[in-house]
């Protein structure tokens, strides 16, 4: 069986070049007590894996962050730049998984909680990975619960030449 610490690299590397694309620089934190006012919840499943990627911050952290990665005059709303944030989280998330383990999944719509306090209160379980990052516009979550089946293995990594890069501007 393929435990948790499998899955947390890729993530790590998931969430650091998409923020890095949104032009913010983060370094990963010990601080795990950070209470969530907003947060974002994404599922996927493959034949013998499934899971929920989120990712969470405070409302100012959520407001600094949405007005710095906004391209348009209409700054839009915090809510739905988390929702994206996680969709593009999981979308590079699923092809680094597919890329470097051979593992194949489909992702579900993103869910936005808002109005709540979230606090993690997991144990011990080793299949759910908590990981804490410092931005200059303030301190975010990203949380990966994962189902694995008994069978599952990860692969040597597969070529895929299958058009542009991750974060690449497609114009038609």
């Amino acid at each position: 069986m393929v435990s948790q610490s499998a899955f947390d690299p890729l993530l790590r590397k998931s969430v650091v070049e998409f923020f890095r694309g949104n032009r913010l620089e983060l370094s990963e934190t010990t601080e795990a007590d950070l209470v969530l006012e907003h947060a974002a919840v994404i599922g996927f499943s493959g034949a013998e894996v499934r899971g929920v990627l989120g990712i969470g911050m405070g409302n100012a952290t959520l407001e600094r962050i949405a007005r710095s990665v906004s391209t348009c005059s209409s700054n839009p709303g915090g809510d739905d730049w988390l929702g994206e944030a996680s969709n593009q989280l999981l979308g590079r998330f699923k092809n680094k998984l597919y890329r470097e383990g051979g593992v194949a999944v489909s992702m579900a719509l993103p869910m936005v909680l808002r109005g709540l306090q979230v606090h993690f209160v997991w144990g011990s379980t080793a299949a759910r990975s908590l990981h804490t990052f410092g931005t200059p516009a303030g301190r975010i979550s990203v949380w990966l619960d994962l189902l694995t089946q008994e069978s599952l293995r990860l692969s040597t990594p597969v070529e895929v030449d299958c058009g542009p890069l991750e974060g690449e501007m497609l114009v038609f």
